[in-house]
């Protein structure tokens, strides 16, 4: 089984799209338009779906989502192997964003924190060793 989250950026899914190959080391996918889909579209040049990649397995699979839906109540938590790699990633998903839990050491894990990025996504970072 897989499971990735499915995330919604209502007109900024592109944008969000590369943000997130940059901050996490990664690449996107084919960016498929609803245009290219659905002929009566009232947004042709809204994004259908993506995704984003790293090491050849998608984290990520995104929209632009359905006009006036609203989501909320998850975060994407981000399990990586060191504390250095925990700080880069952090400190570039956070970027325009707001930290909720600064990076830090905890009992479960030597480098934890939250943020919230500058599209409304909430992260946990999580580094395992």
């Amino acid at each position: 089984m897989n499971v990735s989250p499915y995330v919604f950026f209502n007109g900024r899914c592109e944008e969000a799209a590369h943000f997130y190959a940059d901050a996490l080391g990664g690449e996107v996918g084919a960016i498929h338009h609803l245009g290219a889909c659905v002929a009566a579209a009232k947004n042709p040049d809204a994004v259908q779906h993506t995704d984003v990649s790293v090491d050849g397995k998608i984290i990520l699979q995104m929209s632009d989502g359905v006009e006036d839906a609203v989501h909320s109540g998850f975060s994407v938590s981000l399990g990586v192997q060191t504390v250095e790699e925990a700080k880069i990633r952090f400190e570039n998903l956070v970027s325009e964003g707001v930290v909720i839990v600064p990076l830090a050491p905890s009992f479960f894990s030597p480098a934890f924190g939250m943020l919230t990025d500058k599209f409304g996504v909430s992260w946990i970072i999580t580094a395992t060793a």
